[in-house]
């Protein structure tokens, strides 16, 4: 883990400060913008309408491109804040807000190391293909139980009754028909498993995201500026569910790597239906604790965000910070990112 952390370190020196879009494939983001623009879709209905960029100012000012161009993130949960936040026009309204943002920048500009670390662990979340559908998952929770939860219980208890019955009993018939249980309840675990590993993938994405989020309560736990209030609070109160599905993930990765006794595991565990009980019982929880996740999710894009953001102005060498105040939109020398030559202007509305 240590060798692999320094060759990330590498990468990470390597590209910031640099275009994204010359040669850093783990950077560009053209081939995924599909899924990138994924959790704006569902977050904007959270929005005012009038801090909205519309999608023809958007498709206008070639802000695809721009996004493309400043997208030195490295995580799938830090491209998709990203490209929402280009999207809203809410800096100027909240004054904390632009502050703690000015301050944020600042801080990581002069702490390089301390950026650097948070960047190792912003690549642990990383950009896996399905990642980038983890905002739909949490936002609609309870659609997504595997089936009816008494119906599982059922089976399980049925399992179980017939099973130690017949280990108090020592009848054959209860035995058979513990054996037939069995099969009955392998065979639900079987065909319901497929749609079960999909949603544990996105279980593992948010248990890295959570890991990140207690990266970052270790390293600053006495600093409000990069760990607020609320942050602390969903982490403590979602601390039982991470363990839960950090241990259905492991289950996971053990099986995938073929090994017989894996496997064997798997398909006594199965017989049980302990794993969609447990999976039932963590969605539960995420439906109930549905602001805390979501604040760990928006916390880890808005911190990557910010690494972002610095490349892209060491990158480009020149760039200005917006003052707020007054009725009047006033710009001096102003050029669209993107143009290679641009002829700058100065406009007042």
């Amino acid at each position: 883990m240590f060798d692999k952390d320094k060759s990330v370190r590498r990468m990470i020196r390597a590209g910031f400060g640099k275009n994204p879009l010359e040669g850093n494939f783990y950077y560009d983001a053209s081939d995924r913008m599909d899924r990138v623009a994924r959790f704006h879709a569902v977050e904007k209905e959270n929005v005012s309408e009038e801090l909205l960029v519309d999608d023809i100012t958007w498709n206008d000012l070639e802000m695809d491109q721009v996004f493309l161009r400043m997208n030195h993130t490295n995580s799938f949960v830090g491209e998709q804040m990203l490209y929402h936040k280009l999207h809203v026009l809410d800096l100027g309204k909240d004054q904390k807000k632009a502050d703690t943002f000015k301050a944020r920048l600042a801080y990581l500009e002069k702490h390089e190391s301390e950026r650097e670390d948070m960047e190792v662990n912003l690549c642990k979340i990383g950009k896996n293909r399905n990642a980038y559908y983890l905002a739909e998952f949490l936002y609609q929770s309870e659609r997504w139980k595997i089936g009816n939860s008494l119906f599982y219980l059922t089976l399980q208890l049925l399992f179980f009754g017939l099973f130690l019955s017949a280990l108090v009993f020592d009848k054959e018939i209860l035995l058979g028909l513990a054996g037939l249980s069995a099969l009955v309840n392998l065979s639900v675990y079987l065909y319901t498993k497929s749609k079960y590993e999909v949603y544990l993938e996105s279980l593992a994405d948010f248990c890295r995201i959570y890991h990140f989020a207690t990266f970052m309560e270790k390293h600053y736990k006495d600093n409000d500026l990069f760990l607020p209030s609320s942050v602390r609070d969903a982490i403590h109160a979602l601390k039982g569910m991470n363990r839960i599905a950090r241990g259905l993930n492991v289950k996971k990765q053990n099986t995938m790597t073929g090994d017989v006794l894996a496997l064997l595991y798997d398909y006594i565990w199965g017989v049980t239906l302990f794993d969609v009980s447990l999976f039932n019982r963590i969605m539960k929880v995420i439906n109930n604790k549905e602001d805390e996740v979501l604040t760990l999710f928006a916390y880890a894009g808005q911190m990557d965000l910010l690494v972002s953001v610095l490349s892209y102005r060491k990158s480009m060498g020149i760039y200005c910070e917006p003052d707020f105040g007054g009725e009047e939109m006033r710009a001096l020398e102003l050029a669209h990112p993107i143009l290679p030559a641009p002829v700058r202007n100065d406009f007042t509305l």
